[in-house]
């Protein structure tokens, strides 16, 4: 079981990206490639997807700080992440009941590994590709004497991912493929900066013990063609 007691987040993997920023001099060539695709990004967002061109623009921006996605809007439109979503709130649920009664914080001890597939989503598969995602919440353990045991836990679902140019995948956008090479070198040129992306989704879980859950989110995502995982589940 891959939760414990405690609040501390598990340890996230981070690699190398495309080297350091500003190490090499910065080209006309990079510069004007860099303010087409500025230019281009409405139009990028509509060919591939709103998310896919926001996260380009925050890395043109060059500031390097974290970006917080629309975590809600990937679990919405992605049935892979959707599904790690309920992998980590019914592992949650099943550790809750082994906690005597009480008032709990627990945490996921590892982070799961996600990918958006862009046959599910081409904007979630540009905007992130793959992710950590891991659960925390706190448990309000029901008393032994009652009759029924109903169990409530406030559960948050974290992401992590860093927005870099080493994997291999190039973006088909502005009349061209951009290739990891490419946007790589903006980064090391100085005119572009990787950066990390975090997310967060709350949800308030009950149950009684060995029950069905009932699961309840954002309600602008409470739409029955998302799956049983906003309504009444079997977690």
């Amino acid at each position: 079981m891959n939760y414990t007691t405690g609040s501390t987040d598990p340890a996230l993997w981070r690699d190398s990206g495309a080297g350091r920023w500003n190490s090499t001099p910065a080209t006309l060539e990079c510069k004007a490639k860099k303010v087409f695709m500025q230019n281009g990004l409405v139009h990028a967002a509509v060919l591939v997807g709103f998310n896919a061109s926001k996260h380009l623009g925050h890395y043109l921006g060059n500031t390097g700080l974290d970006l917080m996605i629309d975590l809600g809007c990937m679990l919405e439109k992605v049935a892979t992440a959707r599904d790690i979503f309920n992998s980590e709130v019914k592992e949650a649920k099943e550790f809750a009941e082994t906690l005597p009664p009480g008032t709990w914080k627990i945490t996921s001890t590892k982070a799961s590994p996600g990918y958006n597939i862009p046959e599910e989503s081409r904007d979630w598969f540009y905007a992130v590709g793959g992710y950590q995602a891991w659960g925390k919440a706190t448990v309000v353990v029901p008393p032994l004497a009652d009759s029924p045991r109903v169990y409530s836990m406030d559960f948050e679902y974290c992401f992590f991912d860093q927005y870099n140019w080493n994997k291999g995948i190039g973006v088909p956008l502005f009349g061209m493929k951009i290739t990891d090479d490419t946007m790589g070198e903006f980064h090391r040129q100085g005119i572009a900066k990787e950066f990390e992306m975090r997310g967060s989704h709350h949800a308030s879980v009950e149950w009684q013990a060995g029950k069905a859950a009932a699961v309840n989110v954002d309600p602008k995502m409470l739409d029955a063609a998302l799956g049983p995982i906003y309504h009444k589940t079997s977690l």
